[in-house]
């Protein structure tokens, strides 16, 4: 009843429990990430594993067996959590659904792709339009390709970052910092957005240091 109610309880409860695969069930749809605290063998089922990633992506890490290489397990992670691309079998990273469906989800899930695909422009740019500097992430050539730079600097100038809520300003601008350099050697008289860009980036991360440090 306890797992029902609180999946995490998986944890302290018995290798039979642990086993019985209703309850474990019933725990990670509750918490997907009870997956964690099942028996080997329920880690490896795959109707287990399917339930608990569509409440938590990334759990696909502690799923065990061919599991990790079913397509339909593989599109429910990266549906939740695009970053659980590192975590479907190396075949599916070359899924271009699977790949365009995880850096919708998470632009820095673009690191995880095959080659192919951090090669791929309309992949590329999904993944930048979600976390602009996830262009950091694509191949040699697309990360100074001119157009790429300019949406990553617009998004950034403007605020449009969903990605926010799960990194500092101190991170956006070190990435930044490291796109313009390279994007200033092939922008021309685009430069002058890059470098509002990163002004922008730094003004915002004095204001986050002041806003700290008064708290």
């Amino acid at each position: 009843e306890a797992v029902r109610q609180k999946g995490y309880a998986l944890e302290y409860a018995s290798e039979q429990v642990r086993a019985d695969r209703e309850v474990v069930l019933e725990a990670v749809r509750n918490k997907g990430y009870a997956l964690t605290f099942a028996s080997p063998e329920l880690q490896a089922d795959r109707e287990v594993v399917l339930e608990a990633v569509q409440y938590s992506g990334y759990v696909l890490e502690h799923a065990l067996g061919q599991v990790k290489a079913d397509r339909e397990v593989a599109l429910a992670a990266v549906t939740q959590s695009g970053l659980a691309l590192n975590h479907v079998d190396e075949k599916l990273k070359s899924d271009r659904e699977i790949v365009m469906v995880a850096v919708k989800q998470d632009g820095e899930a673009l690191q995880h792709a095959s080659r192919e695909f951090r090669n791929d422009r309309e992949v590329v740019i999904e993944a930048v339009k979600q976390h602009p500097t996830s262009c950091l992430r694509a191949s040699s050539e697309l990360q100074v390709d001119r157009d790429i730079l300019l949406l990553a600097a617009r998004l950034i100038q403007t605020s449009k970052l969903t990605w926010f809520v799960h990194r500092t300003f101190t991170e956006m601008t070190k990435d930044l910092r490291k796109i313009v350099p390279t994007a200033i050697a092939v922008q021309g008289e685009e430069a002058p957005i890059l470098t509002a860009a990163l002004r922008h980036s730094n003004n915002n991360n004095s204001h986050s240091s002041s806003s700290s440090s008064s708290t």
